[in-house]
């Protein structure tokens, strides 16, 4: 039932609708946190129904074994590091670089 989960909210997410049980996260500011997620209120219920822990413990676990880092990229005007946390599908996110002030924009598609 656990694997079932993972692959029902992969297919939801690729499908452009949001996911039952929370297993796909997104690195933002630092933490992790669910990608696009149906009834934040009763997914613990759902999770329980197919063997897995809460999400809070889910994505506390994440963030010990994978530490949420942003993108790094070169500002293609001065070369200094600009650092962004990359958008989830369908998403737009700009980040400004701190030495010259060019905004660069990250979207994918979706």
């Amino acid at each position: 039932m656990v694997q079932q989960a993972y692959l029902t909210d992969r297919v939801l997410l690729h499908e452009g609708k949001p996911q039952e049980y929370g297993t796909q996260a997104i690195a933002r500011d630092g933490r992790f946190e669910p990608r696009k997620l149906r009834d934040l209120d009763h997914v613990d219920q759902r999770r329980a129904s197919v063997g897995l822990g809460s999400l809070a413990g889910y994505l506390a676990r994440m963030a010990e074994h994978h530490a949420p880092e942003p993108m790094r990229v070169p500002c293609p005007a001065c070369q200094a590091t600009i650092e962004a946390w990359p958008p989830d599908v369908g998403e737009t996110r700009t980040a400004t670089c701190p030495q010259c002030g060019q905004a660069l924009t990250f979207r994918t598609a979706g």
